[in-house]
């Protein structure tokens, strides 16, 4: 799975890691966006940053994630998005934009509000 495979669709990614409390707290919320806005074609990618692949897996079927949940080998990605800590969030829009960036947790309307931004034409 490649970002390219989400191309034409409004994207949330976010940097996470089944350690960081924060996260844990923002996984409902993502849930809760990406069903509010299915049929907008929003999709979450959850990207793991610095943890055991087994931890996170397991965190995200007890949380039963149901968006595509990928681990970024060596940090490529998220140099490419210059993580250094998280969460992190960023907002992309269907034509590939980025439209917003949220560090650290995310409330309900910050989320919403970020989420409307990448969504509007």
């Amino acid at each position: 799975m490649q970002l390219s495979d989400f191309r034409g669709r409004p994207l949330v990614i976010n940097f996470w890691a089944s350690w960081c409390n924060p996260c844990r707290d923002e996984f409902p919320l993502l849930a809760e966006a990406r069903d509010r806005h299915e049929d907008d074609g929003l999709e979450i990618l959850g990207i793991t940053h610095d943890d055991i692949v087994s931890d996170s897996r397991r965190f995200a079927d007890e949380q039963d994630a149901a968006w595509p949940l990928l681990v970024d080998e060596g940090n490529t990605v998220a140099d490419v998005f210059r993580i250094g800590q998280i969460p992190q969030s960023f907002f992309i829009d269907a034509d590939g934009r980025v439209r917003g960036h949220l560090f650290g947790f995310t409330t309900a309307r910050e989320l919403e509000a970020q989420v409307r931004r990448a969504l509007a034409d």
